[in-house]
């Protein structure tokens, strides 16, 4: 449900801020850059929620034996 919201939220975010670019409202580019910076706050949170629920999947065991060398 968290993943549908970040969606959602983020299209909404950039809708809103391409339809307030195309206004001459005065400063417009406030509210515009607000709300592309919302939007990509959305992306983030999606990213890092997915990232959250991927990596209790992973096994570290079946890992290749240079990935851990390479990390550190």
């Amino acid at each position: 449900k968290k993943n549908c919201f970040y969606v959602f939220s983020f299209s909404i975010f950039f809708m809103g801020h391409e339809i307030l670019e195309g206004t001459s409202l005065p400063n417009a580019i406030i509210y515009f850059e607000t709300l592309e910076m919302l939007g990509f706050g959305c992306i983030v949170l999606f990213a890092y929620d997915w990232y959250s629920a991927l990596r209790l999947s992973v096994h570290k065991k079946i890992l290749p034996h240079e990935l851990p060398e390479f990390i550190k």
